[in-house]
């Protein structure tokens, strides 16, 4: 049997939840953060129009029900969306119109953030809750210079390990550059086969972003958006662009913000060794030829 409650965070933001008996004494205990589990988190206009909002507050209410024990089901006002990440605005939300569904997030340990974009019904919210559940959030996979392919993994996780710089690809495979983007990223793999750098490649259509990707996303419908991620002192810092047209120009890309430099390409993208430059030549030559 749940209960429905009002609780405060450390930042003063109002919450309204659904708890078992148990949850509901961890919580007014203080034994219970609200971030030492997984949530999901509903932004509306709640402290103003709830009544008129009851629509939404009941589909959340019976997906409480439904993962009761497993998740924590909650309502915020979109007011306070600000307070969980920089890269949240209210201000994105537009005004008040009841009929348009709440913002919704997922979120587990280590303040990690997921974006729900798809329809705000009862199938699309189980697959949200599922996924969070899995672990299958935020999936992104790693190329690699070899025929093998990893199995995709969680962004956060690639974040944490702090052992490379990133070239992103964020895209849609609907979209008809997809396939060309593809060949050219496998060859800019083998040329970088022994730098300290990682091509990741995020599926967009079938994925839910990290909240610092959300901006990005509807670009990369049509377009690709890509991302180059390096560590500054603590934290992982992002630079987004268009995609490119050829496997130099996203080598360029890369020489110009990677630091320390790579071993075999100077900061403008060339060769370091008269040598390499052959082999590169030959790489992207043959590589062109199997592609005709």
């Amino acid at each position: 049997m749940l209960e429905k409650i009002s609780l405060t965070d450390q930042n003063g933001d109002f919450w309204v939840t659904w708890a078992t008996p148990r949850q509901l004494k961890d919580l007014r205990s203080g034994s219970l953060s609200i971030f030492d589990e997984q949530w999901i988190v509903a932004f509306h206009y709640f402290q103003q129009h709830a009544v008129e909002l009851n629509k939404w507050i009941k589909l959340l209410e019976k997906l409480a029900e439904e993962y009761e024990d497993r998740i924590h089901i909650a309502m915020r006002d979109i007011h306070s969306i600000k307070n969980l990440s920089s890269a949240l605005d209210p201000a994105d939300f537009g005004s008040y119109r009841s009929d348009v569904p709440p913002r919704v997030l997922g979120m587990e340990h280590n303040n990690r953030i997921y974006v729900f974009h798809m329809l705000f019904n009862q199938k699309y919210l189980k697959d949200f809750c599922d996924k969070l559940l899995g672990g299958q959030m935020f999936q992104a996979e790693v190329l690699e210079p070899s025929p093998i392919v990893r199995k995709p993994r969680n962004f956060f996780d690639l974040e944490d390990e702090r052992e490379t710089d990133y070239l992103i690809m964020l895209y849609d495979p609907a979209c008809y550059y997809w396939p060309q983007q593809l060949g050219i990223l496998r060859k800019l793999t083998k040329l970088l086969a022994n730098e300290k750098i990682r091509i990741v490649l995020i599926d967009k259509s079938k994925n839910y972003l990290g909240v610092q990707f959300t901006a990005r996303s509807d670009w990369s419908r049509c377009y690709g958006c890509v991302g180059f991620a390096s560590w500054r002192a603590s934290a992982m810092h992002f630079n987004f662009s268009g995609k490119k047209g050829s496997t130099r120009d996203y080598l360029k890309l890369i020489c110009k913000n990677i630091r320390p430099e790579l071993k075999g390409y100077d900061a403008k993208g060339e060769p370091r060794a008269p040598d390499q430059a052959l082999n590169d030549i030959r790489l992207l030559f043959t590589q062109n030829q199997e592609e005709v």
